[in-house]
């Protein structure tokens, strides 16, 4: 609760007789104060770190759990979809995507599933149980997850052909809805090529 300093004590008359008095907080609070504008402040810019559409893509290396390594800048040319999730919340959603994925991974589309601090023995043996056959990153030590600035499960990138973010999901996204980026993205691309030819004459 502030408590009021009389400083001036009064000043001047107002109509009627009423007197103007100034507020301020007691002396004891005003270090409280200072500090919590400073934690704001670092909130704020800390904030302002979230990756948005039209960032770059931070590049990670990181192992599968097919005992592959998996980078994303080796990626370029193809659309990646980074799909950030858990074995408590995401599992069974995570089970639909792989029919999606087997539908365009001939036509330079890349699925990622990136799981942030289970057991790697756990993530591999559901992989396997559920047949999925797109790359299944394990995140240990959550290095990805903050360069990405994750905040729930499960959140899902869409990265284009150069490495650019172009949409972030947050929260369980259907197969009709992703795939109608994923096409999107390749439209874009499609049609990118195709005035390039024409431009080059080729």
């Amino acid at each position: 609760m502030l408590k009021s300093l009389p400083y001036p004590r009064w000043r001047g008359a107002l109509p009627g007789g009423s007197r103007e008095r100034r507020w301020l907080p007691a002396a004891g609070l005003l270090p409280l104060l200072l500090l919590l504008a400073g934690l704001l402040s670092l909130w704020g810019c800390e904030s302002k770190k979230s990756l948005m559409t039209g960032d770059p893509a931070p590049d990670f290396s990181a192992p599968e759990v097919a005992e592959k390594t998996f980078t994303l800048s080796q990626q370029r040319g193809k659309v990646v979809v980074l799909y950030f999730w858990r074995a408590s919340c995401c599992s069974d959603h995570l089970k639909l995507v792989e029919p999606l994925y087997r539908t365009y991974r001939n036509s330079k589309v890349e699925v990622v599933a990136i799981n942030a601090g289970d057991p790697v023995e756990k993530v591999a043996a559901f992989a396997q149980g559920a047949g999925l056959s797109f790359p299944i990153v394990t995140d240990q030590q959550l290095e990805i997850f903050n360069r990405y600035h994750v905040l729930g499960f499960p959140t899902v990138f869409i990265i284009d052909q150069q490495g650019t973010i172009r949409n972030k999901i947050l929260g369980e996204v259907s197969n009709q809805a992703l795939e109608k980026l994923i096409r999107r993205r390749l439209e874009i691309q499609q049609k990118a090529d195709e005035a390039y030819r024409k431009a080059h004459g080729r």
